[in-house]
C-alpha cells in the first residue's frame, strides 16, 4: 500500500520489472509495468511478458508512444501527434459502425480549438454521408470568423466538385 491508500507494485531486484499482468482462462494476455531494461519506461503490452507487443509506452520524459516503442507524442504545450511506420503507410481512420446514417449523417470530423479558459470551436473538417446508403459522402470545410459562428466556407462533394461560400453547382 501507499500513504495515499493505494496499492504499490515494487520491485527492488536490481534489474526487476514490476508489472501487473491480466489473463483469460490462465493465459497471459495484456501487461502493464515499468520496463527497467528500457529506461524504465511505462508500458501495456500484449504478450506474456513485458518484452513483448508495446500497445502504449510512456518514457520518462513524459513522451507517448501508441504502437510504437519509441514515444514520439510529446506532452508539453506544442503537442503533435506523430503516426510512423516502416512496413506500410501509417493512416488516421474514422469509422461510423451504421446501416442507418441517412443523408447528411456526420461520419467524423477533426475539430479545431483555440483559449486557455474557454475553449472555442473556431474550425473544422466535416465527412457527411451523401445518399442514404453509406456508400458516398463528402467534406465540409467549416470556419468562424472573429465574434461570429461556425458556418460552412467550402464543401467537396462526392462528385469532387467544390463549392466556396456555397453548394458546388
Amino acid at each position: 500500500t501507499t500513504s495515499e491508500g493505494g496499492v504499490l507494485i515494487d520491485n527492488t531486484a536490481t534489474d526487476g520489472n514490476p508489472i501487473l499482468a491480466f489473463g483469460l482462462s490462465g493465459t497471459k494476455t495484456f501487461t502493464m509495468g515499468v520496463d527497467d531494461g528500457d529506461s524504465d519506461k511505462f508500458k501495456i503490452f500484449s504478450g506474456t511478458a513485458i518484452d513483448g507487443t508495446s500497445e502504449f509506452v510512456i518514457d520518462s520524459s513524459g513522451n507517448v508512444g501508441i504502437g510504437t516503442a519509441t514515444p514520439d507524442i510529446a506532452s508539453d504545450t506544442s503537442l503533435a501527434l506523430t503516426m510512423e511506420s516502416a512496413t506500410g503507410a501509417p493512416y488516421l481512420e474514422f469509422s461510423r459502425k451504421s446501416d442507418s446514417i441517412g443523408d447528411t449523417g456526420g461520419m467524423g470530423r477533426l475539430r479545431f480549438f483555440a483559449g486557455s479558459s474557454a475553449q472555442n470551436l473556431n474550425a473544422e473538417i466535416r465527412s457527411e454521408v451523401s445518399g442514404t446508403s453509406e456508400d458516398g459522402g463528402y467534406f465540409l470545410f467549416r470556419t468562424k470568423p472573429s465574434g461570429g459562428s461556425l458556418a460552412t466556407a467550402m464543401t467537396l462533394d462526392a462528385d469532387g466538385n467544390v463549392g466556396i461560400g456555397a453548394a458546388p453547382g
